[in-house]
């Protein structure tokens, strides 16, 4: 066990990394500006110091006892950048103070994160290690210099420094994922230029395991090693996979390059430092770097692809989402009117004896839809009128259409695409199912809950916090399509039973226990 300083441990990807190195059971000690965010999402055996990087004092008192640094604050975490002596202040005297009090603590190893955004825009082509520097802005230039005299530390003073230059890092609780993807939910995305830009993202768990082999690996110290994700691709891509993720149209809009080239110019007048320009740089400059040094030296190969950490990213956003509006959420339903489910029983052309078994998927791996789809040939099997009626969209459903037909029961399931009335299609359903193999809190769960439809769900975390076992629902083991199977036949073959989880149902929401179960959901999505 490790005795850990990681300064910026508040910040996007310092949450990140404190949350794996207490599970990886260190001693883990933040130097963080922000009490209260700390408080509020580090693990409770974090040690929190209140400081600041660029204060002398603070950055001793932190470093004392300490075996290994992780340096990651810089002036893009704080949110409160507003000049380039603020950039400078940050990013090159905060990292002079921290590589400092390291050689006088006498630390084992020091790990500097900066960016590989230093390079500028690499055009049609990619950069590396190697590349000659191209700072645009204050932000990267105040980077480029803070690593560069953490470079002389290492080959001056022999402080032992390990160097990451990080690509887009992106994931749960990013605040630049937050506004791209509301945007793109409300259709509003804006795409300056020519929509040849090119970006190269890495997920924030596999930037969390470099930057801990960097800590790790002898042969690294000295060293400068590019952490990128395994993929690069254009932005329209990767509007239109965060898209599909989120279940809606591909937004359309964008500004032809005459007028981003005038904003650009504008941005350059005005020397903004952030805001405008920064956005307007990402959409217009391609960043694309080859990451084989990484790989080759320290066996760093990045396993979470731009389509599974999308969707990962956007299913932790909707939990949160789910904390604010949850208790809302159950006291709205409870005072809708049930909407007759006739007319949607005419558009999927269900029968009147037809038992429907209904799921809202985002079609990813982690929702589990693809366990549902092959439990569904013993559930037809056993209960022929069954129907199994999808809600949602994602980067899966392709494959999930092609499983149906492999299996021979694509006349049985209806793959309904995205809608509004989530609420109206549940309640056409006799029995819900959640198969998520993901601990995190499931929003399909609670929609079931709230709309009084009996529910078979997995046994992860966030699902049993809220599914009790035959008392709401019927729990079943994660990726077992053989007990999910038998749990729904339970359930349609039964209608005693699903009289009676419904009516447990509606008794919960009539004395407030959906909104008990809403209150729970803070510590499920956190995780």
């Amino acid at each position: 066990m490790d005795r850990i300083l990681v300064t910026g441990g508040a910040t996007f990807s310092g949450l990140h990394l404190v949350r794996s190195l207490v599970r990886d059971g260190h001693a883990v000690r933040v130097l963080t500006p922000s009490l209260e965010r700390a408080r509020a999402m580090l693990p409770a055996e974090t040690e929190i110091f209140v400081g600041d990087v660029t204060e002398r004092a603070d950055v001793a008192r932190a470093m004392q006892g300490r075996e290994v640094v992780y340096h990651l604050a810089d002036s893009a975490g704080t949110g409160r950048v507003t000049s380039t002596d603020d950039h400078w202040r940050m990013n090159v005297l905060g990292t002079r103070l921290v590589m400092q009090g390291a050689l006088d603590e006498g630390v084992r190893r020091v790990v500097h994160c900066g960016t590989a955004r230093v390079h500028g825009d690499t055009g049609r082509g990619s950069a590396n290690e190697e590349s000659a520097f191209r700072p645009t802005n204050a932000y990267e230039l105040t980077k480029m210099q803070g690593e560069r005299l953490a470079l002389l530390f290492a080959r001056e003073r022999g402080l032992p420094v390990a160097f990451a230059r990080p690509t887009w890092t992106y994931g749960a609780d990013d605040r630049r994922f937050r506004r791209m993807m509301s945007a793109v939910r409300r259709g509003h995305v804006v795409i300056p230029g020519t929509r040849r830009a090119r970006v190269h993202p890495i997920h924030v768990d596999d930037l969390v395991r470099g930057l801990k082999l960097l800590a790790m690996r002898d042969d690294a110290v000295g060293e400068c090693f590019i952490l990128g994700g395994p993929e690069h691709l254009a932005l329209d891509e990767l509007i239109t996979v965060l898209a599909r993720a989120i279940g809606v149209r591909r937004p359309q809009v964008h500004i032809p390059e005459l007028s981003t080239r005038f904003l650009m110019w504008a941005s350059q007048r005005l020397s903004f430092t952030g805001g405008l320009r920064g956005r307007l740089e990402f959409f217009t400059k391609s960043h694309v770097f080859d990451v084989g040094k990484a790989a080759r030296v320290l066996g760093f190969n990045p396993r979470v692809s731009v389509a599974e950490g999308v969707g990962r990213t956007v299913l932790w956003e909707e939990r949160i989402a789910l904390v604010a509006r949850g208790r809302n959420q159950t006291r709205r339903v409870s005072l809708e009117l049930p909407r007759p489910s006739a007319e949607l029983r005419r558009r999927y052309a269900l029968s009147d004896d037809a038992l429907v078994v209904g799921a809202v998927s985002r079609f990813f791996p982690l929702s589990g839809t693809r366990h549902l789809i092959d439990a569904f040939p013993r559930i037809h099997a056993a209960v022929p009128a069954a129907r199994l009626l999808v809600v949602g969209d994602g980067a899966e459903r392709e494959a999930l259409e092609t499983q149906a037909r492999r299996l021979g029961i694509s006349p049985f399931v209806i793959f309904a695409g995205m809608h509004d009335d989530i609420a109206a299609h549940l309640r056409l359903c006799d029995v819900a199912v959640v198969a998520s193999t993901d601990d995190g809190l499931s929003l399909a769960a609670m929609e079931a809950l709230s709309a009084g439809v009996p529910l078979v769900a997995t046994r992860m975390d966030g699902v049993s916090s809220i599914v009790r076992d035959g008392e709401n629902g019927l729990i079943v083991p994660p990726g077992d399509a053989g007990a999910l199977a038998s749990a729904v036949v339970r359930v349609l073959r039964n209608p005693v039973l699903r009289g009676e989880l419904a009516a447990r149902l509606e008794a919960a929401r009539s004395h407030g226990a959906l909104d008990r179960w809403a209150d729970g959901s803070p510590r499920a999505a956190l995780g």
